[in-house]
C-alpha cells in the first residue's frame, strides 16, 4: 500500500510539474513601417493641346511614415507649354500611393494664372503603384490636361 501511495504521489507530482510550466513567451511581430522612398519617374501628357513630356520626383513616407511631397515638370513637345506642379503624396499600402498637386508659379499657376488662354489653373491627382520592385507606374488625371502616364523607379532611402 505504501508503494501505491508513493506511486500515486509521484504521478500527481509529475503531472503538476508539467502543467505548472509557464507558457512560452510569444514575441510580438514587429510592426511594419513604411520606409522613406524616392520615386523618379518620366512620362507623357497625351492631350492634343498639351502634348507634353513629364518628369517627377517624389519623396514619400517622410511625415508620420505615411505622407510626402512631390514636384512635377511638364514641357510641351511642339508648344511653349510649361508647368511646374507641387503636391503631396500619401501611402495607402507599401505598394499603393495617392498624390495630388497644383501648379503654383508658371502662367498656369495658382498665383500667376493668366485666363486669356482659356485654360484653368493646372491641377492634378492620381495613383502610383509598384507592380514589381523597383518599378513605379503612375496614372494621373487633370480636368484640363486629361490623362497623364508615368513610369520610373523606386529608390529606398
Amino acid at each position: 500500500m505504501k508503494k501505491f501511495v508513493l506511486l500515486v504521489l509521484f504521478v500527481f507530482g509529475a503531472i503538476a510539474h508539467v502543467l505548472a510550466q509557464p507558457e512560452p513567451v510569444k514575441t510580438p511581430e514587429p510592426k511594419k513601417t513604411l520606409a522613406p522612398v524616392l520615386f523618379v519617374t518620366g512620362g507623357y501628357v497625351p492631350k492634343t493641346e498639351y502634348q507634353a513630356l513629364k518628369a517627377s520626383v517624389a519623396l514619400n513616407n517622410i511625415v508620420l511614415n505615411r505622407f510626402g511631397a512631390y514636384v512635377s515638370f511638364e514641357k510641351g513637345t511642339d508648344s511653349g507649354y510649361f508647368s511646374n506642379i507641387y503636391g503631396i503624396t500619401g501611402a495607402i499600402t507599401q505598394e499603393i500611393y495617392v498624390w495630388g498637386g497644383v501648379d503654383v508659379f508658371t502662367r498656369h499657376g495658382l498665383f500667376t494664372h493668366n485666363d486669356n488662354e482659356g485654360k484653368g489653373i493646372r491641377k492634378e491627382f492620381g495613383i502610383s503603384a509598384i507592380p514589381v520592385k523597383p518599378l513605379v507606374v503612375k496614372a494621373g488625371w487633370s480636368f484640363g490636361a486629361g490623362l497623364t502616364l508615368e513610369a520610373g523607379i523606386r529608390i529606398l532611402l
